[in-house]
C-alpha cells in the first residue's frame, strides 16, 4: 500500500514544478511575502505568487483559467514578467499564437 507524503516528509524532494503539485513545502510557504490559503488539506498559491514563481523557473507560456468568472487568459514571458498573449470570456474561441492551429472553444468547458 503506497501513502501520500506529507508536507514535511515532502521536503526532502527536489524543487519542480508540474501539473497538479508545486513541489514546495510547509517550509517554504511560511514567508510572510508569500500569499496562501488553506484548502482540503492543500496549500493553494494565489495567482501573483505562482506567476514569480513560474517566471523565475522560465515557464514560458502561464494559463489562467478561471471557472467562476468563466474566461481564460493566456500569458507569455516576455523578459522578466508575464504579459496577455491571449484572452476569451464565456463563450469565444480563444486562440494562442504560441500554438499556432490550436484553437480553445470556451463555450465546451463551461457546464
Amino acid at each position: 500500500m503506497t501513502s501520500q507524503a506529507t508536507p514535511l516528509e515532502h521536503a526532502a524532494a527536489p524543487k519542480h514544478f508540474e501539473p497538479g503539485t508545486t513541489g514546495w513545502t510547509e517550509e517554504d510557504l511560511d514567508q510572510p511575502e508569500i500569499d496562501r490559503a488553506w484548502h482540503g488539506g492543500r496549500y493553494e498559491i494565489v495567482r501573483e505568487t505562482k506567476r514569480r514563481w513560474y517566471a523565475a523557473m522560465g515557464v514560458r507560456n502561464y494559463w489562467i483559467l478561471d471557472a467562476f468568472a468563466r474566461n481564460l487568459e493566456c500569458l507569455a514571458l516576455r523578459g522578466a514578467d508575464y504579459h496577455p498573449d491571449a484572452t476569451g470570456r464565456e463563450a469565444d474561441e480563444v486562440r494562442p499564437p504560441a500554438f499556432p492551429g490550436l484553437v480553445i472553444p470556451l463555450s465546451n468547458i463551461w457546464l
